[in-house]
């Protein structure tokens, strides 16, 4: 089930990959996060479910929910992590394995790079739209407020009506830009699970590894990208599928650069 190339070589430093670079197998890192989840599709459905109905569950809470969803979302996003590591290498799993987060000094790092993930799609967002299309996008919010005052039958209609060019042109603006950034720190989670790395260590991390070929790695995102999207046109169920499928492929790309075959917490330093 692995993939070949730098994994007999050991772990990698950063210093290495970025002066001597390394081959993106794209299509390898497709085909083992596909593999790997079809071969332990269950569990990993049962976890996607779990994982949905616990981020739902917090959701609802009044006044903390969205604040304990920051706290806890990203660590069972490590989840596919944890378990797909341990599945790589043939390690003893179980579900537990997905809660390994909670039980790591991983925790608070995981969650920092989460929101300064957040924090930089937002403004690198607003940054490429806002100056441009300020009014309109203004405009549309101030009306969009009414939508709580119509019918549901006209609630549609109603939303067709205030879409115009503007906002049209600053959706797609938006779409490349999140895609551009959401490429470059992809591998940021991994650097803090397998080298223990800071929030700020693994985006910076993450950035140097993807910018030796960006071109590659924003191709895999899109791909990957689109995978989601025809997991949720699905009738949402696909998702269960497209999720895991999404960190895994990923997970493989990161082990094949890095060279990662040991465990997150025997492998090397920075």
């Amino acid at each position: 089930m692995d993939i070949s190339g730098n994994l007999s070589q050991g772990p990698r430093s950063i210093q290495d990959v970025t002066a001597n670079g390394y081959t993106f197998r794209w299509s390898e890192y497709l085909s083992s996060g596909f593999r790997a989840f079809g071969n332990d599709f269950g569990i990993y459905v049962a976890f996607t479910l779990v994982y949905i109905a616990i981020s739902m569950a917090t959701g609802f809470i009044p006044y903390v929910g969205s604040t304990i969803g920051l706290f806890v979302n990203p660590v069972l996003i490590a989840g596919y992590t944890y378990y797909g590591r341990a599945q790589y290498i043939n390690d003893h799993r179980d579900f537990n394995t997905f809660f390994q987060g909670f039980r790591q000094p991983h925790w608070i790092p995981l969650v920092m790079q989460s929101l300064m993930a957040s924090l930089l799609l937002v403004v690198a967002i607003a940054g490429a739209t806002m100056p441009f299309f300020y009014e309109s996008i203004l405009k549309f919010l101030e009306d969009a407020q009414k939508i709580e005052t119509l019918p549901q039958a006209e609630v549609g209609e109603f939303v067709l009506g205030l879409w115009n060019t503007d906002l049209t042109i600053a959706s797609v603006i938006a779409l490349v830009v999140g895609l551009l950034v959401s490429s470059v720190i992809c591998l940021a989670p991994f650097f803090i699970i397998y080298r223990s790395s800071s929030f700020g260590e693994a985006i910076q991390s993450s950035a140097r590894v993807v910018s030796k070929r960006f071109p590659a790695f924003l191709g895999l995102t899109m791909t990957l990208w689109l995978v989601l999207v025809l997991g949720v046109l699905l009738c949402c169920i696909g998702f269960l599928a497209a999720f895991p499928i999404y960190y895994l492929t990923l997970l493989a790309a990161f082990r094949d650069i890095m060279g990662e075959d040991q465990a997150p917490s025997q492998a090397s330093d920075l």
